[in-house]
């Protein structure tokens, strides 16, 4: 799958390719499914401390496939480069201030690079729109729980992560993003597309955790 522009009202929508039975656009709904479910992935393998994830992964790379059986979709991530710590060398701590702030920045670059896509897979750099948000909050939210469940992590750890996300300010996250950003390769050509974004992104993030 990947974003492709209607030709039927010119609109940015997901495209799923299918060779079978032919390439077709999905509802918004389902889109943001899509997105839940790759979100859900990715924070299932997040380890919170030691802040390792996998990366790098992008869409326009076709890193995550989904299959549609019925009214039902099934995402599956196909391919991991990497499951390394955002920070180097690789640290362990149980100190939950450090915890906290790196599944924070976790969370701000999974939010950006849900977002991320190029038309049609090989064209320009696009940038999907706030229904992304939605799926992505929602499936960090399920895999931080499942991660809960299973006893990997503290059972109320989502409750408390929210807590902690009151304590900071709209201005606070849209200062981080823009460190997060400066951290990336600047030549990338996802650059720009980010920048003209990310104030925008930052909002929206900041109101969309509030729901988790």
């Amino acid at each position: 799958f990947h974003i492709s522009k209607d030709p039927s009202d010119g609109k940015e929508k997901i495209l799923i390719w299918d060779n079978l039975n032919g390439n077709f656009f999905i509802s918004t709904d389902k889109a943001i499914e899509i997105y839940r479910q790759a979100s859900m992935i990715m924070s299932c393998f997040y380890n919170i401390y030691t802040f390792e994830q996998i990366f790098p992964w992008h869409h326009a790379a076709g890193d995550f496939v989904v299959k549609q059986t019925g009214d039902s979709l099934d995402v599956k991530l196909i391919s991991a480069r990497q499951h390394s710590s955002l920070f180097e060398p690789t640290v362990q701590t149980k100190d939950q201030g450090l915890i906290f702030e790196g599944l924070f920045m976790f969370l701000v670059v999974l939010s950006i690079r849900m977002r991320l896509d190029r038309i049609d897979g090989t064209g320009d750099i696009v940038w999907a729109d706030n229904m992304s948000i939605e799926g992505t909050i929602r499936g960090f939210r399920e895999g931080i729980i499942i991660k809960s469940k299973s006893g990997v992590i503290p059972y109320n750890f989502i409750d408390e992560f929210r807590i902690y996300h009151q304590s900071r300010s709209e201005e606070d996250l849209f200062e981080l993003s823009k460190v997060i950003i400066n951290s990336f390769n600047q030549s990338a050509p996802d650059i720009p597309v980010i920048c003209r974004n990310l104030a925008k992104h930052s909002s929206e993030l900041f109101h969309a955790v509030k729901n988790l």
